[in-house]
């Protein structure tokens, strides 16, 4: 596990290099980095800061953890955890994050990093005229028709401070968030991605891509920098502001692969196929259709299914009832409705 510049100013002209800024005139702030094992335990902490020169480098890639040890490679969730409260400083530090099994190439075992959920981004103002940075993330959608990008202090009431932009998993559905859509100062703002899905085709889901932007903005002659916090909610995401992070309904941010490319991830679509009857369909008058649920597993290792781990695709009732003849590409069928009936057709893959 490696974080990349842990320090907060240590290096040289770091604010205009894009890295770690002073704000108050002296570097007055440390910050914890704690590595939290799937249990829970704590697996390292590190404690960086402005005279921490030991542990803790400046615009190079520093160790958190390296260890082959049946505990410290254990499966599943690892969180690090970021803390820079403890100091009560007001400096910023900028940081990135990478995890790998000792191959930091495309050529190792590709561990995945995602961010739950609330993301921040910045551009440090530079030593002479305005700035813009970049950078390109990508959102985990899992459901939905439409979703909803929400993003705080993007000052876009000074000016032309940036933009959202977002593709789908193949590409084929893309939306950009413009400037004046976006929060300002000291605000929260929420834009909807509008519909990708159709009345047949519940599809697009997975990785998607983010290209996320940001400007520096002029006040009074002095070029200010600019910093955001940006989070992808479902279509039940509550109001804004958040109250917790991840906020509930969020979706996870997942950074680039070792390669600089997206990541992947299983992804579950549902298509609705005309059979026979009316078309499109009319009041007291019956048209079948087939229903096709497709679980779509791109990455190396298998998800276990069991008992309590199903697919489910649900006949709802009102009007819509199960015509029987399920059938399934692998696996078997657990349970299903009688014929004419409604409820759930479970599937253990």
């Amino acid at each position: 596990m490696e974080v990349f510049d842990s320090d907060v100013g240590r290096g040289t002209n770091e604010d205009t290099a894009g890295r770690d800024r002073q704000r108050s005139g002296n570097w007055d702030t440390s910050t914890v980095y704690t590595l939290v094992r799937p249990d829970g335990s704590t697996a390292t902490t590190l404690t960086c800061s402005n005279a921490n020169a030991t542990n803790c480098a400046d615009n190079v890639w520093n160790t958190i953890l390296n260890s082959t040890t049946a505990q410290n490679t254990a499966a599943g969730h690892w969180e690090l955890r970021v803390d820079l409260s403890a100091s009560n400083g007001d400096d910023i530090n900028a940081i990135g994050v990478r995890a790998h099994d000792g191959d930091s190439t495309s050529g190792g075992t590709e561990l995945p990093v995602y961010i739950d959920s609330i993301v921040p981004i910045g551009v440090n103002p530079p030593a002479s005229g305005s700035g813009s940075r970049s950078y390109t993330l990508y959102p985990y959608v899992t459901s939905g028709c439409t979703a909803n990008t929400n993003d705080f202090d993007y000052d876009s009431n000074n000016g032309t401070v940036g933009s959202l932009a977002f593709s789908s998993r193949t590409g084929s559905y893309t939306q950009t968030v413009a400037s004046a859509n976006l929060s300002g100062n000291d605000a929260w703002a929420r834009n909807t991605i509008n519909r990708w899905t159709s009345d047949q085709l519940a599809t697009e889901y997975g990785i998607w891509q983010g290209t996320f932007s940001i400007n520096t903005y002029t006040v009074g002659g002095v070029v200010n920098g600019n910093y955001t916090d940006i989070y992808i909610g479902n279509s039940s995401a509550a109001a804004n502001p958040p109250t917790a992070n991840p906020p509930a309904n969020s979706f996870r941010i997942y950074l680039p692969t070792d390669g600089g490319s997206a990541p992947v991830k299983p992804y579950v679509e549902q298509l609705l196929t005309f059979k026979s009857g009316t078309n499109p369909p009319a009041v007291g008058q019956t048209a079948k259709y087939q229903v096709t649920v497709r679980v779509v597993n791109p990455t190396a290792k298998a998800i276990t299914f069991s008992a309590t781990n199903l697919v489910t695709a649900n006949v709802p009732g009102s009007g819509a009832t199960y015509a029987g003849n399920a059938a399934v590409g692998q696996g078997t069928i657990v349970s299903q409705p009688s014929v004419g009936g409604t409820g759930g057709i479970t599937w253990n893959p």
